[in-house]
């Protein structure tokens, strides 16, 4: 009788994972992004090419791979910034862990905010 061992599926069954968070993280928003620029390009009177649609969600997928970089950045640098001052301060760890992420999440969403909005795609 051949019978698997389920620890023999569990390396493929995290690579999915990570493939399938990757596609969603990057691939999302890169596919809303390339839908924007095709009815821009739409309402200017020229359609995208299917070779054109192409390009515009790979370059939308380096931009929110850039974007995504940018904001785990700030994260990491808020986060390392308010926690050592906390810690400095002598304040209850409890409240600086709240603290760093709170300041942290604030950083990252703000950045990725603003970062959108200056590289949405022309119309």
């Amino acid at each position: 009788m051949n019978t698997h061992d389920p620890s023999d599926i569990a390396p493929l069954s995290y690579g999915a994972g990570l493939a399938l968070g990757l596609m969603l993280i990057l691939g999302l928003p890169a596919l809303v992004r390339t839908q924007v620029a095709n009815s821009r390009s739409k309402r200017r009177g020229s359609a995208l090419t299917p070779l054109g649609k192409v390009g515009a969600f790979i370059v939308s997928v380096l931009i929110v791979f850039a974007i995504w970089m940018a904001s785990m950045i700030a994260f990491f640098a808020v986060c390392t910034t308010s926690g050592a001052l906390g810690l400095a301060l002598q304040a209850p760890e409890p409240f600086v862990i709240a603290v760093c992420l709170g300041a942290g999440l604030i950083a990252a969403l703000v950045l990725a905010g603003f970062l959108f909005r200056i590289t949405q795609p022309s119309g």
